[in-house]
């Protein structure tokens, strides 16, 4: 009988662990996912408790808040001037009764929870009533109210039946100055309002909500079917009590409505006979704990196939692996070989399929110039696969163009651009086309063509501008007032130019300093940057003078531009010195036959003009003037 070859026990071991250590793995899985939903069943219903708690808290509060404020409102009424007559004379007359309803309607201003307020005199008829006529029966259902033994000036609450189901009242006595009861002050409390505040504090789809009195008659509820009910027959059984303090009650059992399982918090509302049910169901919020257990359940099979592909898998490759470790050592003896040659190359190197445009193979200097993935471990293989996106190369490779020795910007893979020498080689891989791409880096030379350029136009920018102000310089300005001349010449275009220069500058630059004068020059420029279009050249022209040329542009219109300018100065006082800015100047069109010496003269006449005259001033040509 033949021995076992070594490697094929091997094989039998690790394939024996590698079967268990799946089965265990999937055995795992299913644990945690049933602790999983285990514990968010749990925690739903913690949450349910506590969302009972905090919600009927919230609602009793507000529904006490509404009475407190009902009864604040009968204590002022019992306490107003207008009930005075009825409390001296004991019954009011017709016309005291009328201003007294209008009284109360107007006190029920800024309170739309309370319906309608009315006053009852000793025989329970309505004396005055904010909504109701004074001329309505007795109304016996609160009679008991006005003649119970109980005495005070304190407001009651209590359930009346009226024409449309059981209602919310509050009443105070109306007593004389001597404490003699002469009638009954009610407030009806609505309904609605108080369905209203249960409607937009939903306790979930199949939760519930019901605001009864001390008899179990209910006067708001949600769902509202419940309301129909009028009364809660029998006593609510709890299955388990949570809490139990200050007449509250927090527990889990069943609906008298539907017998619906859920949890309940009982909570006084206020001092009142009033309490509030609110009923929480644990399955509102767990709805997705079904989907959630046939989703584990789907991931779980999806687990055991992976598991089960995987283990298969592993087997065969263990069958592979000897004769895929021999070739792989002989493959990668000639591919040392030739990366030695490729990576001592001095330029950067790719070689990319034709077919699906991936890079099959890099040398040192392309991974170093594109930033691509680094060497995997101590072999330093170059070999990979990965999508060539090189903008503007990969669209010549797809192509088939044929590239030699051209210079172009390209943009890596983190967006960053470079300049390179580019060359595409058709070559052949596995006797699949392929294509060799070489990159030779271009980023110095690059570098420096646009330093030079930068530094030319820095040349070029300081050869018109002038350093103080950042205008334009003389020159500059002859020149565009010559081309600007040209162009009217042609098209027949407006023209205006304006000449003017500061005030006493010397004076004023003797007395503040060079440093002050070169303020005011500063502050004259950036108030003509700011007045100024973009198309009119401004310049400073001498040492406290200053040209601006406006084309396209009537006299009038230049010279409204320039009294700006003027006023905003003279509005300005310069800093450490208490002073403002004045300059005299004047404005001149272009004319056919006009030169630029022409036009100049006659800004400059006019600007000596101005200085004759007063100075702080413009003075447009004879023409316009």
């Amino acid at each position: 009988m033949d021995k076992p070859v070594p490697h094929r026990q091997g094989l039998a071991a690790s394939a024996r662990y590698a079967r268990w250590a799946a089965t265990l793995f999937v055995v795992a899985m299913l644990a945690m996912l049933l602790q999983d939903l285990y514990y968010t069943r749990q925690e739903s219903r913690e949450h349910a408790r506590l969302r009972a708690g905090e919600l009927g808290e919230l609602l009793a509060q507000r529904t006490a808040g509404r009475l407190a404020e009902s009864e604040r409102l009968l204590q002022g009424l019992h306490d107003s001037v207008a009930l005075q007559p009825m409390q001296q004379d004991g019954q009011p007359t017709r016309a005291e009764s009328v201003r007294l309803s209008r009284y109360l309607a107007a006190r029920l201003q800024g309170l739309p929870f309370i319906e309608h307020l009315e006053i009852l005199s000793l025989d329970c008829r309505p004396i005055a009533a904010s909504s109701h006529s004074a001329d309505m029966p007795p109304r016996t259902d609160v009679c008991r109210w006005l003649h119970r033994a109980a005495t005070g000036q304190a407001p009651f609450t209590a359930v009346s039946q009226g024409p449309q189901g059981p209602e919310l009242v509050q009443a105070i006595r109306v007593h004389t100055a001597s404490g003699e009861t002469i009638g009954l002050a009610l407030s009806h409390i609505r309904r609605v309002a108080l369905q209203n505040d249960l409607d937009r504090n939903l306790p979930g789809a199949h939760g519930e909500t019901l605001l009864l009195d001390q008899s179990q008659t209910i006067l708001a509820a949600w769902p509202r079917r419940a309301i129909e009910l009028r009364r809660l027959e029998g006593v609510m059984r709890p299955a388990q009590v949570f809490e139990r303090h200050d007449n509250t009650l927090l527990f889990v059992g069943p609906s008298l409505i539907d017998g619906r399982e859920r949890f309940y918090s009982v909570q006084p509302v206020g001092n009142y006979p009033l309490v509030l049910v609110t009923g929480i169901d644990a399955n509102d919020l767990a709805r997705d704990l079904p989907l959630r257990a046939v989703s584990y359940f789907m991931g779980w099979l999806l687990i055991c196939v992976l598991t089960w592909l995987a283990l298969r898998a592993h087997l065969a490759n263990l069958r592979q692996t000897e004769q895929l470790l021999e070739s792989a050592r002989r493959i990668r003896e000639g591919e040392e070989r030739a990366r030695l040659a490729l990576d001592t190359a001095p330029v950067a190197l790719l070689l990319v399929s034709n077919q699906n445009g991936r890079i099959l193979y890099a040398n040192t200097p392309a991974r170093t110039m594109l930033h691509l993935p680094g060497r995997d471990g101590a072999r330093d293989s170059q070999v990979m696969d990965l999508p060539f996106v090189l903008p503007p190369v990969d669209a010549w490779v797809r192509t088939g163009e044929m590239v030699r020795d051209r210079e172009v910007e390209i943009v890596r893979e983190d967006q960053s651009t470079l300049w390179v020498m580019v060359s595409l080689q058709p070559a052949l891989h596995h006797e699949q086309p392929a294509t060799l791409v070489g990159l030779f880096d271009l980023s110095q030379r690059k570098a420096l063509e646009n330093e030079l350029e930068e530094k030319n136009r820095l040349l070029e920018e300081m050869a018109i501008t002038d350093p103080l102000t950042r205008l334009y310089n003389r020159r500059h300005a002859d020149q565009v007032l010559r081309d600007e001349i040209v162009r009217c010449e042609r098209y027949g275009q407006r023209l205006t130019v304006a000449v003017f220069d500061i005030d006493h500058f010397k004076r004023f630059n003797d007395r503040y300093g060079h440093q002050a004068g070169d303020n005011v020059l500063l502050l004259v420029g950036n108030e003509i940057r700011d007045a100024t279009r973009q198309s009119d050249t401004g310049a400073r022209i001498g040492g406290e003078e200053f040209l601006i040329i406006f084309p396209c542009t009537r006299l009038r219109d230049a010279y409204t531009v320039m009294e700006r300018i003027r006023q905003r100065l003279a509005e300005t006082v310069l800093p450490f010195t208490e002073r403002r800015v004045t300059f005299s100047g004047g404005l001149t069109d272009w004319h056919p036959g006009d030169t630029p010496s022409s036009m100049l003269m006659r800004a400059d006449k006019l600007l000596y003009e101005a200085k004759v005259s007063g100075r702080d001033r413009l003075l447009l040509s004879q023409e316009e003037a």
